[in-house]
């Protein structure tokens, strides 16, 4: 699978007491980009709108920051989180595969 673009990817460290997360340093991450919008079902079952989809190799978890290329992983207002996050294995490779929805 070809994957063309990067996006930058921070996990959740730890929460606080408030709920509040602290996030590890943002990683890159490979994926296929597509600007799509759609209406989708969010992790919490509500119907919201998306307007990106992530397809990539690397586990994305739904409380993970997620900045699209060519934005600042220092400017936390940029980063998105998960809407929906699906699996599958790859057709022929056996990789597991990850579709995000932002």
């Amino acid at each position: 699978m070809q994957l063309p673009d990067t996006i930058s990817v921070a996990a959740p460290l730890t929460v606080s007491n408030e709920g509040e997360y602290a996030y590890d340093t943002p990683a890159s991450v490979l994926c296929k980009l597509e600007h799509k919008r759609e209406q989708v079902k969010n992790i919490e079952g509500q119907m919201v709108l998306s307007e990106h989809a992530i397809v990539t190799e690397t586990a994305i978890g739904p409380q993970d920051r997620i900045w699209l290329p060519g934005q600042s992983t220092s400017d936390a207002t940029l980063a998105r989180t998960p809407q929906t996050i699906e699996q599958a294995s790859g057709i022929g490779s056996g990789n597991t595969i990850y579709e995000i929805r932002l």
